[in-house]
């Protein structure tokens, strides 16, 4: 662990993860610290912060996610210099490339303790294998699974044998399509390497994927039922669905009977690595807390505990007892998280996902994507200018 001198060793976290309470121990063990762990409702915390400062007991760590307005109106303590890259619990060069990401205005305001890639193709085994067609997993071990992969799946596992126009078995549910954007390397905004927002929506990696979308979604392959793309990839419906990782708690029948698979989002043809949307605990030191050094520590435990193979074995095991998981899925999930290259969601932070009718709706129609992006671009400007000039009334 790095080496802290600590004149105080109680420390206060806000949170809104109950989970969170297991890093009392590490904190205990790492640097003797008494952790005190306040949980409030996701919805709570923002505000419980404010309270706190107001009331000049800010505590000393909290959870945070990417907080444009946060940063601005001086909440958080800049931790430029406070993070030890070269020490081994933090030296891990994906990690560093992702907290570069969470930058803001060349300040780093929030530290994520872990980075997770969050965007997977899901698959049914048994349906590929009627089909004669070898898992996308497979291919991405040889470098071939890509946009033009996916489709030419998707229509191969596309089955209506009798032309009714209905398809009694779709080949792909496109859920939550803007995870394939990351695919490029970008996405609608991103962050350049000054910390500074940048708005994508007139890029050409954005028109390449939205010619790759208008094909997928004039192939006549993509699932349009009653039932969300999850739920019906989930009850055999469909061949293959994108998605978030969570969606796997929705899988437990599919992962029991052996017909489960999953591989990275194909990559883009035009890059070289594989891209996806990329998540990891962000954890921030309030301005005014009474020890921002006990709150700095806090953070080494935390990413102490994120590479600790005992923190979260129990739930591991328990997980293969039932038959919801296995070793060789765990195995090909810890496999992707090393290999694949990640993205922070900022689309949220600056409300472009207001737009997302707007986008999503006329992409893969006959407009061409370049009216679509000279129409959005504009509001997405002025959603950038509005997260710059935001101020936190207290």
């Amino acid at each position: 662990m790095p080496q802290m001198k600590l004149s105080n060793k109680s420390v206060r976290m806000l949170t809104t993860n109950a989970s969170h309470e297991k890093y009392k121990a590490y904190a205990k063990e790492a640097y003797g610290i008494n952790l005190d762990v306040e949980v409030v409702a996701l919805s709570d915390g923002l505000t419980k912060l404010v309270s706190y400062r107001l009331a000049n007991k800010a505590p000393d760590v909290v959870s945070s996610g990417i907080q444009p307005a946060v940063y601005n109106a001086g909440y958080y303590q800049p931790l430029d210099g406070k993070i030890n890259w070269n020490h081994k619990l933090w030296n891990d060069a994906s990690l560093k490339a992702y907290n570069e990401q969470l930058k803001w205005k060349n300040h780093q305001y929030i530290v994520g303790t872990n980075r997770s890639i969050d965007g997977f193709i899901y698959y049914n085994t048994d349906m590929l294998d009627e089909a004669g067609l070898e898992y996308p997993i497979d291919l991405y071990k040889k470098d071939q699974w890509t946009w033009d992969k996916l489709l030419e799946y998707a229509k191969e596992l596309t089955l209506d044998p009798k032309n009714t126009g209905t398809p009694t078995q779709y080949g792909f549910a496109l859920c939550e399509a803007e995870i394939l954007l990351y695919t490029t390397g970008t996405h609608f905004i991103t962050m350049n390497s000054k910390g500074q927002a940048v708005n994508n929506m007139l890029s050409t990696e954005v028109a390449r994927y939205m010619s790759f979308h208008d094909k997928l979604v004039k192939s006549g392959t993509l699932y349009n039922g009653s039932m969300s793309g999850r739920e019906a990839f989930g009850t055999g419906k469909v061949a293959m669905a994108s998605g978030f990782w969570w969606y796997t708690s929705g899988y437990y029948k599919m992962i029991k009977n052996n017909s489960f698979g999953f591989a990275p989002m194909p990559r883009d043809p035009s890059v070289k690595k594989y891209y996806s949307t990329a998540q990891g605990g962000g954890w921030a030191i309030p301005d005014g807390c009474k020890n921002p050094d006990g709150g700095m520590a806090v953070i080494n435990a935390i990413r102490w505990a994120s590479t600790d193979p005992a923190f979260g074995a129990a739930d591991l095991k328990d997980r293969y007892d039932k038959g919801i998981w296995n070793e060789k899925l765990e195995a090909t999930y810890q496999q992707l998280q090393k290999e694949m290259s990640g993205i922070p969601i900022y689309w949220a932070a600056f409300n472009v996902h207001n737009y997302w009718g707007e986008i999503w709706n006329r992409a893969g129609t006959s407009e061409p994507w370049s009216t679509v992006a000279q129409s959005v671009a504009p509001a997405v400007d002025y959603e950038i200018k509005k997260i710059y000039e935001a101020k936190l009334e207290e």
